[in-house]
């Protein structure tokens, strides 16, 4: 039989998510292009988040979060040092901590307030790397979702400051004249 989240993990994670001021996304592996993507879709809801891809800068910037912050780690067998490490000193300083994990009995998910299960700890090896992203992808977008839908204004405002600048990364779309080397318009 399969399993479903837990609503009420979801809702809970939501309401802690819309009161952060700045959410730290850890991973490492797989996990860690997860975090990285996760990062970017709440960005563009105008939430301050980062994913920090050196594990030891992760550790020594969770060492200055405070109370009214927030750590997200990702890991699917719940083991891994770095999350661990990131989890559990975010929840000394009295951090607001959520785990999505394959395994929700894990040492990562000790750490956490809020453990959303993906129900993929029996997938561990390189194969079954699909149904684990897919898992923790849905989760994700289900807590932009509920943020967003919890926060239309705020998002609706930051959607349009990211829009503009995301013009900025673009040439119009018109292009009459290319050369080698230049673009010209």
């Amino acid at each position: 039989m399969a399993e479903s989240v837990d609503e009420k993990s979801l809702a809970r994670a939501i309401d802690v998510i819309a009161k952060s001021k700045t959410i730290l996304f850890c991973g490492s592996g797989t996990s860690g292009g997860l975090a990285q993507v996760a990062a970017s879709i709440f960005q563009n809801t105008g939430i301050k988040c980062l994913h920090i891809p050196d594990e030891l800068v992760q550790i020594r910037f969770a060492h200055t979060l405070e109370p009214n912050d927030l750590v997200i780690g990702i890991t699917n067998c719940g083991y891994i040092k770095t999350v661990v490490d990131t989890l559990k000193i975010s929840h000394r300083r009295n951090v607001p901590t959520i785990c999505i994990t394959g395994t929700p009995k894990s040492l990562a998910a000790r750490y956490a307030d809020i453990v959303i299960s993906t129900h993929t700890a029996p997938f561990q090896n390189s194969t079954d790397q699909t149904p684990i992203i897919m898992a923790v992808m849905t989760i994700i977008n289900v807590l932009q979702i509920g943020y967003s839908i919890k926060n239309a204004d705020k998002v609706k405002s930051s959607r349009e400051d990211i829009l503009a600048i995301a013009e900025f990364k673009r040439y119009k779309s018109n292009l009459t004249n290319l050369e080698i080397g230049r673009v010209k318009v």
